[in-house]
């Protein structure tokens, strides 16, 4: 083989490694966890989190600094007008093209025990765990929590 091919195959072969290892990528925006209210130590954390790969990867798990614990969360209503929350214990499924949306009234990560109340405009660091993509670190900011009617 010349030399000439020698680098193309070099090239190929390093194309090929870059592009397998982007090839999973999360993405997390609009990310945000809602400042609770004086002597609360719970609240929730929201954002749209989406996968860049050719699978479908599960969000497994949530370590958010400061937290005795973090869950993922669902928010439900029956018939009957009940809104209740349940824990997701198996993790949420994240579609290639199709973004996670995590909201008030919906799928969010529930944060418990926290030390200090957060505060608008403080920053909260987390570990967001994948079963293909790993652990993604995230830094939420904090926000007021939205008008009545939006909470969990």
């Amino acid at each position: 083989m010349t030399v000439v091919g020698q680098l193309a195959l070099a090239l190929v072969l390093l194309m090929t490694r870059v592009m397998a290892e982007d090839s999973h990528v999360i993405g997390i925006e609009q990310h945000w966890v809602a400042e609770p209210p004086p002597g609360v130590h719970v609240t929730a954390a929201y954002g749209v989190i989406t996968c860049r790969c050719v699978a479908t990867d599960r969000l497994v798990s949530v370590a958010v600094g400061g937290a005795v614990t973090s869950e993922l969360h669902a928010t439900t209503s029956g018939g009957d007008g009940i809104v209740a929350m349940r824990r997701i214990d198996d993790g949420i499924d994240i579609r290639p093209g199709t973004p996670l949306v995590l909201e008030p009234g919906g799928l969010h990560i529930m944060i418990m025990g926290l030390g200090e109340r957060p505060r608008a405009g403080d920053r909260i660091p987390a570990t967001l765990v994948f079963e293909e993509a790993g652990a993604v670190d995230v830094v939420f900011p904090v926000a007021a929590r939205p008008a009545a009617g939006m909470e969990e």
